[in-house]
């Protein structure tokens, strides 16, 4: 089924936007996607850029790929349209020897976007490479959702029941912000191993461990005062070599994402993840002061760190361990312990569930 998508402006009603707020979609097609567990799917494939139709993108900014699939009919289709915002690599990722990761058009493909469309979701992804974080993040994302939806009805003669925001890392920090704004964009958020929860206090935790990261084999204290900053016990010991390695220096504290909820959060973390457990329990702690735990829930995976064995970007945590020079013990490691990926594909079923069960968000 060849088509060629019309350029469509998406313009935001906000003050004060810049033109990386303004998506089109240029270039697209669309095509049968056959042989999934239901039946075939349409899959739209194309870029989207930050500028409206006609001008120029700003030096070094690319357009950028996206990929949404639908359920063919519309009996197949359970009324979700996900969007995944993953942890802001992107692009082609390459393992330890060299090879292609991933099986499908975007990083969370593997782990969540290929079984939603089996389980009869809709799922949109944008590259966010090099978008990182925060609250500008969290805009162009909602904006791209926002298109997306567009997209739905055309295709399937309705608009989406519910818009869930499947952030994991990065993506799960922007996240955050989409689950506090003050008219929600999305009806539900699930957040993996997401970061943002407590900026400052990751920070503080952050230079402990540098100003330690060769001195805490040296002595008890040194290892005390590491795995206190860890957050994980000693049972994440193993996990620090890699941290010690990929962060060369302090990061940016970007502003904490408010805490009073608006919409349902279904959190999903590893007791094992020392780059982000701390500030999700910090996260958990403030929305509690505010009021928000009935929006809250957080799911502890014991002994997961990060996407662990057989999900999406295991091997290229490795693969990037070998680059820094880490020991092939210390690159086994990092696929030690449980995954995340059952619990958090769980997360989703289950807060559609709980759509469904409301008969709306």
């Amino acid at each position: 089924m060849p088509f060629l998508l019309a350029a469509a402006l998406l313009p935001l009603a906000l003050s004060g936007c810049d033109a990386r707020l303004h998506l089109y979609i240029h270039a697209g097609r669309e095509t049968l996607l056959p042989g999934r567990a239901y039946g075939d799917a349409l899959m739209v494939q194309g870029f989207a850029a930050s500028v409206p139709p006609g001008r120029a993108l700003p030096t070094g900014e690319p357009a950028r790929p996206f990929v949404l699939r639908l359920p063919m009919r519309p009996p197949d289709w359970n009324g979700g349209l996900v969007i995944g915002a993953h942890r802001g690599v992107g692009g082609i990722r390459r393992g330890a020897e060299g090879r292609m990761l991933g099986s499908g058009a975007t990083e969370l493909d593997d782990l969540v976007g290929m079984w939603a469309l089996d389980q009869g979701f809709a799922w949109a992804s944008l590259d966010r490479a090099g978008l990182g974080t925060g609250p500008e993040a969290h805009r162009l994302v909602e904006a791209f959702a926002r298109l997306m939806f567009d997209q739905v009805r055309p295709r399937l003669a309705r608009d989406p029941d519910f818009l869930v925001l499947f952030g994991y890392g990065e993506g799960g920090g922007l996240a955050r912000y989409a689950a506090s704004a003050a008219e929600p964009t999305f009806d539900g958020v699930v957040l993996v191993s997401a970061n943002l929860g407590d900026p400052a206090s990751a920070a503080r935790r952050r230079e402990t461990r540098l100003e330690l990261a060769k001195r805490w084999r040296e002595s008890d204290e040194a290892r005390a005062r590491y795995q206190e900053a860890a957050g994980t016990g000693s049972g994440g010991a193993r996990f620090w070599p890699f941290f010690d390695a990929v962060a060369t220096g302090p990061a940016a504290v970007l502003p904490a994402p408010p805490a009073a909820l608006r919409i349902p959060v279904i959190e999903v973390v590893g007791t094992m993840d020392d780059f982000v457990l701390p500030e999700v329990l910090a996260f958990r702690e403030r929305v509690q002061e505010a009021g928000g735990a009935p929006l809250h829930e957080l799911r502890l995976v014991d002994g997961a760190w990060r996407v662990g064995p057989g999900d999406d970007a295991l091997e290229e945590f490795q693969a990037w361990a070998a680059e820094v020079g880490l020991s092939p013990g210390e690159q086994e490691a990092l696929g030690s312990g449980r995954g995340l990926g059952d619990a958090s594909r769980r997360a989703l079923a289950d807060l559609a569930a709980r759509f469904a069960l409301d008969g709306a968000p």
